[in-house]
Order: C-alpha cells, then sequence, then structure tokens
C-alpha cells in the first residue's frame, strides 16, 4: 500500500490484513503532516486489483470562519432580486461575533446597511415591490443576516429591522391558514429554511423579551409562525410540491427535514418530539439516494447531488451537476439536528463527513470556490473573465471533470451596483451559495466538540481529543473557540475538561447533555 502526499509524493503505508478482505492501515504516524488530500492505495497480494481511498488534512475549523469573512470582503456580496447574492454577509457577521477584524467588519456593515435599501423598505418591513415581493427565501434570509448583525454588534436597530420583515412574513400575505409560508400559490416553506430563519429570530427576541413587553409579543409572534409552518410540514412529509421541477428535489427535501428537525428540539412533550424526530428521520432516509454517502473520495463524501446553481450564465450545456455546493450544508443541519434528538452516531458521522468534504472548497491559499464538478469528463463552455480588470465575462470551450469551479462574484459585477440586478443581469451571479457551508460551520461545529462513549468502553470524538485515566474522561477541546461539549454517555462519568482557565471537573449525566467550558451540564 502507498499514500500519495497533497504534492504528489508517494510514501509507503504498513498494512495488517485481517478476517477475510478486510486491512487495517494505521495513518495516525507522522505521514499526514500537512494540509491537503492525501490518496489512499492498496493492492490484493492474490487478485492484483486495487482500492483507492483518500482523506483530507484539514485546518482548524476557525480558519475556514475567518477565510470566508476574507473572501465576502474581496467578493463583496451583491443586494439584489435574490437572497443568493447576498449570502455572504452570513459569513461576514458570524465570523465577526468569534474573530472580530475592525477594517473588514466595519466596511462589510457599511456595505449591507449602503445596498439593503435597493431590495428592502425597512421602516415599513416590506421588500420593495418590483423586487419579487413574494420570494419568501429572500425575506426570511434577510431576517437571518439582519439577526445575525444584531448578534454580531448588539444595535437592535438591526434586530427591530428583522422583527418587522418577521412581521410580514407571518400576515396572511405569506403564511395561510394551514400554517404553510407561499409565494402566492406555491408552497414556500421548504425552499431555503423560512421557519428556521424565523425561530433564529425568535431566539434572539426571547433574549430581550424578559423585561420588555414589545419584544415579548414579538417573541411569541414569530416562534408561533415558524412552529404553524413546521407543522404544516410534518402533515405533508415529503408531498410538497414546491418551485422549480416536480422531482424528488434535495433541497425540497431536506429542508423541510431540518426545520423538522429544529421543531422538534422546540418540543418539551417526548411524544410530540417523537412525532418530529420521525419524520424527519424518514425524510432524510429517502434523501440518501441524493447524497455521496459511499464515495470514497474525501473530496466528495456526504455531500449532496445537484444539477441545479450554475444559473444558465455561469456554465453552458446551463447546468451541471455539482458535489458539493453551498446547498449541501442544508443536510448538515438536518443530520446534526437528528444527532441532538436521537443520539444516533451515523447522523454525526454524516454531518462531520458532509462538512470536512464542504470546507474543502476552500483552498489552501484561502481562495474559496464555488462548487466542486464531481463528472470525470465533460464538454462545455465555462464563463469566464472577459480581459483583465473587466467585469464581463465570456464563454471559453473547455473540458472539466473532477475538479473545482471559482467564484466568479469577484470580477463579475453590476455595471452600476447602485442599482438592484437579477439572475442573468450583468452582476447577476448567484456563487454567493457557497457561504451557506459556513453559516451551517457556526452553528453546528465551529464552537462545539462531541464525545460518544461506547458500550464497549471506547471513546469516539470530534473536535477534541479524550481518554480515559482513573475512571476520569479527559476531554481536550481542538480550539479555544470551543466553548461547549457535547456528551453522549452510556452510563454516568466524572468528566475534566482542559480550558485556558485551568481544568473544568464535572459530574456528566447518562444520555445526551451539553457540557460548558464553564462547568455547566444541560440535558434535554
Amino acid at each position: 500500500a502507498n499514500i500519495e502526499t497533497p504534492s504528489g509524493e508517494k510514501k509507503t503505508l504498513a498494512v495488517q490484513r485481517k478476517a477475510g478482505n478486510t486491512y487495517l492501515i494505521d495513518l495516525k504516524s507522522k505521514l499526514l503532516n500537512y494540509v491537503g488530500l492525501y490518496t489512499i492505495r492498496i493492492t490484493d497480494p492474490v487478485s492484483k486489483k486495487i482500492s483507492e481511498a483518500s482523506v483530507y488534512l484539514r485546518e482548524p475549523f476557525s480558519w475556514y470562519m475567518k477565510m470566508a469573512r476574507d473572501n465576502a470582503y474581496t467578493k463583496k456580496p451583491i443586494i439584489s432580486g435574490s437572497a443568493e447574492s447576498s449570502y455572504g454577509f452570513y459569513a461576514a457577521f458570524l465570523a465577526r461575533k468569534y474573530f472580530p477584524d475592525s477594517t473588514k467588519d466595519q466596511f462589510l456593515e457599511n456595505l449591507f446597511n449602503q445596498k439593503i435599501g435597493l431590495a428592502f423598505d425597512l421602516k415599513q418591513g416590506r421588500p420593495l415591490p418590483d423586487v419579487s415581493p413574494k420570494r419568501v427565501q429572500n425575506i426570511t434570509t434577510t431576517i437571518g443576516i439582519l439577526t445575525d448583525l444584531w448578534e454580531a454588534t448588539k444595535d437592535t436597530t438591526y434586530l427591530s429591522d428583522a422583527a418587522k420583515l418577521g412581521d410580514y412574513i407571518a400576515s396572511p400575505e405569506i403564511q395561510k391558514e394551514d400554517g404553510s409560508y407561499r409565494s402566492g400559490n406555491t408552497h414556500y416553506t421548504a425552499v431555503i429554511y423560512p421557519a428556521k430563519s424565523m425561530l433564529e429570530l425568535a431566539t434572539a427576541e426571547k433574549q430581550l423579551a424578559k423585561d420588555n413587553n414589545c419584544w415579548q409579543q414579538r417573541y411569541i409572534r414569530h416562534s408561533e409562525s415558524a412552529n404553524k409552518a413546521i407543522k404544516d410540514l410534518l402533515v405533508r412529509r415529503d408531498n410538497i410540491e414546491t418551485e422549480g421541477d416536480l422531482t424528488f428535489e434535495d433541497g425540497m427535501i431536506s429542508c423541510s427535514a431540518l426545520q423538522l428537525g429544529l421543531g422538534g428540539l422546540q418540543k418539551q412533550d417526548k411524544s410530540e418530539r417523537k412525532s418530529y424526530t420521525d419524520v424527519a428521520a424518514y425524510m432524510m432516509d429517502k434523501h440518501i439516494c441524493l447524497e455521496q454517502e459511499l464515495i470514497p473520495d474525501a473530496r466528495m463524501r456526504g455531500a449532496t447531488l445537484r444539477y441545479w446553481e450554475a444559473l444558465d450564465l455561469y456554465f453552458v450545456p446551463n447546468q451541471i451537476m455539482n458535489s458539493p455546493h453551498g446547498w449541501t450544508a442544508w443536510k448538515i443541519y438536518a443530520d446534526y439536528y437528528l444527532y441532538l434528538l436521537t443520539g444516533d452516531e451515523k447522523y454525526l458521522r454524516d454531518f462531520m463527513d458532509t462538512l470536512g468534504s464542504c470546507i474543502q472548497l476552500i483552498d489552501k491559499t484561502g481562495e474559496l470556490r464555488w462548487g466542486f464538478v464531481p463528472d470525470p469528463y465533460m464538454k462545455a463552455q465555462l464563463f469566464v473573465q472577459e480581459a483583465p480588470g473587466s467585469i464581463k465575462g465570456k464563454k471559453l470551450d473547455t473540458v472539466v471533470g473532477e475538479q473545482y469551479l471559482p467564484m466568479i462574484t469577484s470580477w463579475f459585477r453590476p455595471a452600476d451596483e447602485n442599482k438592484i440586478v437579477r439572475f442573468g443581469d450583468q452582476g447577476g451571479s448567484g456563487d454567493n451559495t457557497v457561504y451557506e457551508i459556513f453559516k451551517a460551520l457556526e452553528e453546528c461545529a465551529l464552537n462545539k466538540a462531541y464525545v460518544i462513549c461506547k458500550n464497549d468502553g471506547s471513546l469516539l470524538t470530534w473536535n477534541c481529543t479524550a481518554k480515559k485515566e482513573n475512571g476520569i474522561i479527559k476531554i481536550a477541546p481542538a480550539e479555544s473557540v470551543i466553548n461547549n461539549i457535547h456528551f453522549n454517555a452510556d452510563q454516568p462519568y466524572k468528566v475534566q475538561i482542559k480550558s485556558a482557565k485551568g481544568n473544568i471537573n464535572v459530574n456528566a449525566k447518562k444520555g445526551l447533555q451539553w457540557i460548558g467550558i464553564n462547568g455547566s451540564v444541560t440535558s434535554y
């Protein structure tokens, strides 16, 4: 067996043959000593057949969060007729919470404030009438961005603006009697995740609601709206029929499942929580047909298979399979919530595998790419920059295959950035969708570690290390930004957590719980 390093160097691997055709390869040595993709090949001595797999040695998660913000700084997000163009603001404001950079943060906040009025009347809490006023995800994505900007700055103006838009979403114009959010007659609750965005808003409002009736009423109104929408998804299951072609569509299923999972976590009644969990699991079991669950290629492991998002403009033929792509992150949320609900290891492994493939969209230099093309060979016309310094593009005859495609926002800009643009317009690209990955990273993994204590006494860890010594499980988080450890225990344990302030000793219970770096233990 041998391993090929990211630089192309080949090294011999020690192999231990187990029962049948199973081989054990030890990768804990110094063979993996710098960031990049490593390819492993092993030849069966009898059949001479060659098996191949790959692993990716990544940077710490915090590095990817910072690089996502840096890419938003250099590839300025665009407020347009589609939410897809503004997603870079998510990465900008989420990174600011943990890794403030006054120059970049202020620039991006100012840019958002300068441009948001192109699409929204924030005083009235409505999209402008000529900018897709019923395109639900435009409004709820803006709610999410404003909520994150409030979290980063604590300026309540931003949360008030988000609350006004939340009232519009909860109004009969958008939310119908069955609870669904609709664009006209078309069901839109599972296009991106409007109910999740409303719950993010409500969670922020709840922090201000204790001694303030206005915020209390907003919290009640928006949380009730979100839960009504999710209950409608519970009834519909996979019979949704939303925008686009009437197919078993990746996002329709994963966005429904993730909102059902999040809705289940809101429920205190065990039987009610179970009903939401069961339907979310049912949806994700069916969704496997759209996932790269078996592929032994670390660039794509766990990613979703999408045939859209090239947006006519970027690639000819006008669509192409992409895996991973920014919308792959919807699956990460669904797996994350299902793990919190069930404690089933498969969901944790799956969401971490998927996140591991997604973050590779940032290369080792820090450059963010739009997506990965899994097809091995495709003749096409690729949309590229017309000339150095130009904001226009041209179509280039080329062949692509098993490669990353770059973002185009850095050069493909509107001729007048003070006017609204749409898909197909000059500057109307949707490549900012890739930033959904880093929104998921922040929520699910950036400041969190995971430990599973198995019945055989072994420990499984993500984003930390753990070992048993004298009956105590000692956990060392991988980064200082980690402030919560999810502990999945088969029995009560004494736990010691290494932190910057010294060792923290806690008594963990049997079952699922969060252990804070401050020593708190929260079962749920």
